[in-house]
């Protein structure tokens, strides 16, 4: 694998952020963060965490510890969100350095192109979705200047608006729902097979919109809208959260492979509204695979929204028509 054919996408650190949106020093930005009463030295560490796992990772594919001189004019290295579309071509290799929600947000501008997720600050960040440590990424440096390194393909999602393909695949899941979180969200959801769109479902719903995921996406949005609506939670002493089976399964960083005959997604409806008893909701939860379909027609007069990710968002109006299925082009994961 050449170095010009390698983008490097790293994440800005909160430090980061706030020093380049307000035009201050870190230095300022850690006072600032310690005034609002946040810990303002346990952000600063994490911040020089980020910043040594981004100098590790150069001196990797520098052939770990080699000069860098030269390295970054011909590595293409992208620190934040401003990601052009022209450097990553066909046969590029992107690596996202970051955590879970920057490499979503990477895998945003990928189709085949294969994806390295590196976890900059383990001590701060699950990291669910990402296989490498900046450490971790130094064993891998053969495999990866030979070219010969495996990849797993993720199941993404597709919407449509009114017909119209959304341009953004989902990698963990897509809300549907209403703009304002205080108004109700009301659809008619019907569950569409085949290429025909045969409807083998369909209920007029109330809740606070609807949750589609990926297996990545088990363990976030889906798992926190899921863990009351079954049977199957149990209590954690330790951190006195609710946990269902699916995220049991995962805390300790199992990967959303799945066998590729059968991929599929999942779907549940935040806080399911029935006037009685008798009215129970069909549909409120449940699954589709591939040639099946999720056709929502929003019935709220208030706004509602379509958001890829919980990043890209799409505003939608009593009537139209939001289309979810199984993207043909799955995101390729490097693996170890």
């Amino acid at each position: 694998m050449n170095i010009e054919n390698i983008v490097l996408a790293r994440k800005l650190s909160v430090l980061e952020f706030d020093a380049a949106r307000d035009k201050i020093s870190i230095e300022e930005a850690t006072l600032r963060t310690s005034q609002m009463g946040a810990d303002g030295d346990k952000i600063l560490q994490s911040h020089l965490r980020q910043m040594e796992s981004e100098k590790k990772v150069l001196h990797a594919l520098a052939s770990q510890g080699d000069a860098l001189q030269g390295y970054e004019d011909l590595l293409s290295i992208i620190r934040g969100d401003a990601i052009p579309k022209t450097l990553i071509m066909p046969n590029t290799l992107v690596i996202a350095l970051g955590g879970d929600n920057y490499f979503q947000y990477v895998s945003h501008f990928l189709e085949n192109q294969p994806l390295v997720g590196i976890n900059s600050d383990p001590e701060n960040s699950d990291g669910a979705l990402t296989y490498f440590t900046a450490e971790s990424f130094v064993d891998f440096i053969p495999k990866l200047e030979s070219g010969k390194f495996n990849t797993e393909e993720w199941t993404r999602l597709q919407a449509s608006l009114n017909d119209k393909k959304i341009p953004t695949l989902a990698t963990s899941e897509i809300y549907i729902g209403a703009y304002k979180s205080t108004d109700m969200s009301r659809y008619i959801l019907e569950l569409r097979k085949g290429s025909r769109g045969r409807v083998r479902e369909s209920e007029e719903q109330k809740s606070s919109g609807l949750v589609v995921s990926t297996k990545a996406g088990e363990t976030g949005w889906y798992d926190a809208a899921s863990r009351y609506a079954t049977n199957r939670s149990m209590r954690s002493l330790e951190s006195s959260v609710f946990y269902t089976d699916i995220m049991l399964g995962r805390v300790h960083n199992i990967h959303p492979v799945e066998d590729p005959q059968f991929r599929s997604a999942y779907f549940i409806a935040r806080e399911p509204f029935v006037s009685s008893p008798e009215r129970r909701l069909k549909n409120y939860h449940g699954y589709i695979r591939e040639k099946e379909t999720i056709h929502l027609t929003w019935l709220a007069h208030g706004k509602g929204l379509v958001s890829i990710d919980a990043r890209d968002e799409y505003e939608i109006t009593r009537g139209d028509i939001v289309e979810i299925k199984i993207s043909n082009t799955p995101l390729r994961v490097v693996t170890p």
